[in-house]
């Protein structure tokens, strides 16, 4: 195995890793849907929304990433809330 074939390696188990974490992000996701409907609350939380990006900012050690770190916790909180407002729907 090649360099790149070694590194696609790991990279696909981390996308494994990820694919089953985010499975379980948006049952969650489900059941706060569930919560915001019983207690008449929007979906959109733009606090809450700012505490999940802070803490995962605290998590990152490469100043570099932070920024990519921002917009891929914004893209996971965009589909949770989606996934939410679908949750409503039904």
């Amino acid at each position: 195995m090649n360099e790149l074939e070694s590194i696609r390696e790991q990279l696909l188990a981390i996308d494994n890793d990820m694919a089953k974490l985010f499975e379980s992000r948006m049952r969650l996701s489900a059941k706060v849907a569930q919560y915001k409907r019983s207690h008449n609350l929007p979906v959109l939380d733009s606090d809450r929304e700012r505490k999940v990006i802070e803490n995962a900012l605290r998590n990152i050690q490469d100043a570099n990433l932070k920024e990519y770190c921002t917009q891929f916790f914004q893209s996971i909180m965009d589909i949770s809330k989606k996934y939410q407002e679908n949750c409503l729907e039904k």
